[in-house]
């Protein structure tokens, strides 16, 4: 008989999951239970990774004995589910999951629920069941059904850009993809070098599952990192596969409001605004950063130095894929946080954008960055004020949305075997 694993944290939350859930459910679908036993370390988390169905409840509610006994599988195989009441670390995404997003909570009614119909499904052949609820976290690209296009917009037009979305939608009778507010970052956020390039990867993968995308251009549009890196993943994904020769994605548009049905194809919109193109080497550079800042693909514990047949291994995907360059394994890449200047924010013109500055991992202390951040060390939040170094604006700070969390597992390199594997870093956000 099939087998389902189920690991959950030794809480009231965690038991009536299971004994409510997780239990009826594998007798409704004839699969054996294997329980993690309470304290269990990643040696379970191995021996069960090929298991039918490995389910995780990895609500973070004071014991962090599953964080412990998780490992990377769960974010790579399909045969994995990722469950949780609270919201899942910044670097933790699995194939198939029901959680809350940050500042929301989740009961078991609704885990449960979406488990049993995750189950039916791959019982019977049928599609992942739809999210749940706007609140729930989820691939968006594994919905069942995509829009047939992602938009590309700065969110200071919000209405504007819906209006004109609307209108689209209704003239065309094509859907678009409006990412959330908040989904990925709060508007004003004081974030790491790593969540900036987590947020692009996450982008990412949204616009490479539709395969097609509109940029809705305005002024004001290169002032924020993340337009700007909408426009430079669609660049990237206009590159061509070495191996196949294909294009990453099927195609590209420019909107050109007011109208609401006429697109420009995005060759002609690059040419028109004289957007410049990325260059020899900008290619491998996305890679290295989105790869080291995924969700899905990476985790801090590229930071432990390898040992023995590891540094084989190492040097192995460090040239290919990114992964154990020196600058993805420092403080100032993963803990120190870059604080947004609405002063300095950038205005710059279509034509002066520089991919390679855009791309770069700045080590300025005394001046702005190129989206007008400045680094901090998040000690210095407390006091909630900071001036920013490079116009003297004094920016008042405040943590109204508690913590984050950030998933590191020990290795067995390490000398303290002992040290927390959830960082929790407040979220802090500059008010206005």
């Amino acid at each position: 008989m099939a087998v389902l694993a189920f690991c959950g944290p030794a809480s009231a939350g965690g038991q009536e999951l299971l004994d409510s859930w997780i239990v009826p459910l594998c007798a409704r679908y004839g699969l054996d239970l294997a329980v993690a036993p309470p304290n269990a370390d990643r040696l379970w988390g191995v021996q069960h990774r090929r298991d039918a169905v490995v389910v995780w409840d990895l609500s973070d509610e004071g014991a962090e004995n599953v964080y412990r006994t998780l490992t990377m599988h769960a974010k790579t195989e399909p045969n994995h589910v990722l469950l949780s009441r609270t919201p899942l670390p910044r670097n933790v995404l699995g194939f198939a999951q029901c959680a809350p997003v940050h500042g929301h909570t989740a009961g078991n009614d609704l885990l449960g629920g979406w488990l049993d119909r995750l189950l039916h499904s791959r019982s019977t052949g049928g599609p992942v069941p739809p999210r749940p609820a706007p609140e729930i976290a989820a691939h968006y690209w594994h919905a069942p059904q995509l829009d047939d296009l992602f938009l590309s917009f700065r969110g200071s037009h919000q209405g504007e850009v819906e209006a004109w979305r609307t209108a689209f939608m209704r003239t065309t009778g094509r859907s678009v993809r409006m990412v959330p507010p908040n989904e990925y970052a709060y508007r004003t956020e004081i974030v790491t070098q790593q969540q900036l390039w987590e947020g692009a990867a996450r982008l990412k993968y949204e616009i490479e599952a539709i395969g097609r995308a509109v940029v809705y251009p305005t002024d004001d549009y290169f002032a924020s990192f993340w337009t700007a890196t909408e426009l430079l993943i669609l660049l990237f994904l206009h590159g061509r596969d070495p191996r196949t020769g294909a294009r990453f994605m099927r195609e590209a548009f420019f909107a050109r409001p007011p109208s609401v049905s006429e697109l420009e194809s995005f060759r002609d919109g690059l040419l028109r605004l004289g957007v410049p193109m990325m260059g020899p080497g900008d290619m491998d550079r996305f890679v290295y950063l989105t790869n080291n800042a995924s969700p899905v693909t990476t985790a801090p514990e590229t930071r432990v130095p390898a040992r023995g047949l590891g540094k084989l291994i190492a040097l192995a995907v460090r040239n290919r894929y990114g992964y154990y360059q020196p600058e993805f394994q420092t403080d100032e890449f993963w803990q120190l946080v870059r604080v947004p200047c609405p002063r300095c924010a950038p205005q710059r013109d279509w034509s002066q954008a520089d991919w390679r500055e855009h791309m770069r991992l700045p080590a300025d202390r005394d001046r702005t960055d190129y989206f007008g951040y400045f680094p901090a060390d998040p000690a210095d939040l407390a006091r909630g004020s900071l001036t920013c170094p490079n116009c003297g604006n004094r920016l008042h700070v405040a943590n109204h949305r508690g913590t984050r969390s950030v998933w590191q597992p020990v290795q067995s390199t390490e000398a303290d075997q002992d040290r927390p594997v959830l960082w929790r870093l407040p979220v802090w956000e500059v008010l206005r």
